[in-house]
Order: structure tokens, then C-alpha cells, then sequence
């Protein structure tokens, strides 16, 4: 936290059975997870991993401390075991191929 500047995001990727140490972390260090995102490796199956994105409390609206935005699960692959289409377009919005 101490590295991070004004206005500044950490991102984080966690497994998510150990959400509460990100949570109890980020609360001792004076930082606030605005967004989190379970990420499902393969459709149908539970997430075993997180996407947490923090900033100094300070920095954030009060609104936001209220409770983080919970996005919609992100999905690696279909039950096929295809490339989930909007991890796809994830990949290539950051220039990798689909």
C-alpha cells in the first residue's frame, strides 16, 4: 500500500477459498477492494480463483465503502472445453490471440 500513488489501483488474483485474507489484508493495510470477479476455469465447475482491484480508502468515494462491486463470474471454458467467447474477446482486447 505503501507504494501504491494516489488514485492508484492493485490488482490481485487470489484463490478464492482464501477471499477473507484479501479482505482482512487489504483492511490493514488501508486499502479498499472496489471490484472483485471469480474466475470459473471451466463452465459448470465452482471458481477457484479471484480478481480483486484495491485502492487507498481515501482515494474512493464514500459510496464505495459501502461494499465492493461484485462482477459476474468470468468463464475460461465452455463444458466443450472451448475458449469461453468473452474471455476471447478479453484476450484480444489486450492484444493476444483469441
Amino acid at each position: 500500500a505503501r507504494h501504491l500513488g494516489p488514485c492508484g489501483v492493485f490488482a490481485c488474483v487470489f484463490p478464492t477459498e482464501q477471499r477473507k485474507r484479501v479482505q482482512t489484508a487489504a483492511q490493514n493495510a488501508g486499502l479498499r477492494i472496489w471490484s472483485e470477479r471469480d474466475v470459473i476455469l471451466k463452465e459448470g465447475n465452482p471458481p477457484l480463483l479471484t480478481l480483486f482491484a484495491l485502492s487507498h480508502s481515501a482515494d474512493l468515494p464514500e459510496d464505495f465503502a459501502l461494499d465492493s462491486w461484485k462482477e459476474p463470474a468470468l468463464v475460461i471454458r465452455t463444458k466443450d472445453g472451448a475458449t469461453h467467447p468473452e474471455y476471447r474477446t478479453i484476450k484480444l482486447t489486450m492484444g493476444f490471440r483469441p
